[in-house]
């Protein structure tokens, strides 16, 4: 506006002065624009789900079925009971432990889900009816190594086998017994359950009472062993047992025959305990009158 004024005022100026002013270029200036804000966005509206229905507890029936009895007996797989084997009722959340010959029992009303462990055998599970089950665990524990059976071998006369200690006395004397156990390789392995290294062990110790005989040659009487019978429990040098088949003799027996008697009429002691068994020893004893036995089992001498 300023600029306006001060132009006129030189415009009349210059006019009645006779002067002239070249034009004068008049610059109007814009008043500044300016953006209204823009309006607030406003937050969508999120719309909550409807609120599930509250379930509907099903009505209690309760069970009228009578109860009955559930019989368990827990073993081995060789059958030797399981004692304090836990039996777990998974069904109403019960428990027993068996008792010494692995029973335990409980009053259900219908299937029940079983649960039987114990320490050193592998858990078994099972759905059963009322009535009586077996559970047969099997052992979780490493098998025992092999036995080694070594075949008896030439013994050497020993001092407590002689006669003067034994057949003079009629007797197989304890020391006899224990100076054969010592020089045996198979006596270890007869206690710890091997019925044919008890047997090995007899043939140890007849052979050792013959070599103390007064005429170890003779092969028609003196120290041996009784025969058994198919069907019959007997060995040979390599199996027991009532079928095994072959020549066999009695397991733990040693028997003397007196000169010129049969073969029927001989002298014999089991000289094993427990054989076939852990803990099996041998055992000495005074030989009973010539009577033999069955008609099957007679005298015979250790096979060469």
């Amino acid at each position: 506006m300023k600029r306006i004024v001060v132009a006129l005022l030189v415009g009349v100026f210059s006019a009645s002065c006779g002067l002239k002013i070249p034009p004068i270029d008049i610059v109007v200036v814009q008043p500044p624009v300016v953006t209204p804000p823009a309006p607030p966005v406003e937050p969508p509206v999120v719309m909550e789900p409807p609120a599930p229905p509250a379930p509907v507890e099903p009505p209690v029936v309760e069970d009228t079925r009578p109860f009955q009895n559930l019989n368990v007996r827990v073993f081995d797989v060789a059958g030797q009971p399981i004692v304090g084997a836990l039996v777990e009722n998974q069904t109403d959340n019960s428990s027993r432990n068996s008792d010494g010959g692995g029973f335990v029992n409980f009053g259900v009303k219908g299937s029940t889900v079983l649960r039987v462990s114990a320490k050193d055998f592998a858990t078994q599970t099972r759905d059963v009816p009322p009535g009586d089950h077996v559970f047969n665990l099997v052992s979780t524990l490493p098998p025992p190594p092999p036995v080694v059976v070594v075949p008896p071998t030439p013994t050497t006369p020993v001092s407590e086998c002689s006669k003067a200690k034994n057949r003079a006395f009629g007797i197989i004397s304890a020391g006899c017994l224990q100076a054969v156990a010592n020089k045996s390789s198979n006596y270890s392995a007869c206690q710890g359950g091997s019925d044919i290294a008890c047997h090995l062990y007899v043939r140890e110790a007849a052979a050792a009472l013959r070599a103390g005989d007064d005429a170890p040659d003779d092969r028609t009487y003196g120290w041996g062993l009784i025969t058994k019978s198919r069907g019959e429990q007997g060995c040979t040098v390599t199996d027991c047992g009532g079928d095994v088949p072959g020549d066999k003799y009695g397991e733990d027996m040693i028997a003397y025959l007196n000169q010129g008697l049969e073969t029927r009429f001989w002298r014999g002691l089991d000289v094993i305990g427990g054989a076939g068994a852990p803990g099996a020893r041998f055992q000495s004893g005074t030989l009973p009158g010539p009577d033999g036995g069955r008609p099957t089992n007679l005298w015979a001498p250790l096979p060469r």
